[in-house]
């Protein structure tokens, strides 16, 4: 079985979909599309997609459990 994998990279940053860090993540599409939409986490546009870069992610991570 062929699978597709649309992987995009910019400056060496792998760029992730908002599916694929949620999964990561353990969250739900529906926060990361809510963090997306406060501008908590930076997106890069591709026409109507939208792509994250790890390292922005785990930067709001981290800066949510320091909140506590």
């Amino acid at each position: 079985m062929e699978q597709t994998v649309n992987t995009v990279t910019i400056e060496g940053d792998r760029l992730f979909t908002v599916e694929e860090v949620a999964r990561k993540t353990r969250t739900s599409t529906r926060l990361i599309y809510q963090l997306i939409r406060d501008g908590e986490i930076p997106v890069v546009k591709f026409g109507t997609r939208l792509r994250l870069r790890w390292q922005d992610v785990v930067d709001e991570r981290l800066q949510l459990w320091a909140r506590g």
